[in-house]
């Protein structure tokens, strides 16, 4: 028997055909988990970012105001 392409080794080892769907789901789910830790890690960041900035701006206007005084 001739192997002419792909679908004729799905039909010849099932159990491969699975696996490949597997590892296929597993690659889609390690995608998806490194993005949101990526969002996360964005999200941290920036919080972090827009505190720090918002102090120092506050240190600023507080120091503007004492010296108007």
């Amino acid at each position: 028997m001739k192997i002419c392409d792909n679908r004729d080794l799905k039909i010849l080892n099932p159990y491969h055909y699975h696996m490949d769907l597997y590892v296929e789901n597993e690659k889609q789910w390690l995608f998806y988990r490194y993005n949101v830790l990526k969002m996360i890690a964005l999200g941290h960041y920036l919080s972090k970012k827009l505190w720090s900035d918002d102090c120092v701006l506050m240190n600023n206007n507080n120091k503007i105001k004492n010296q108007m005084k």
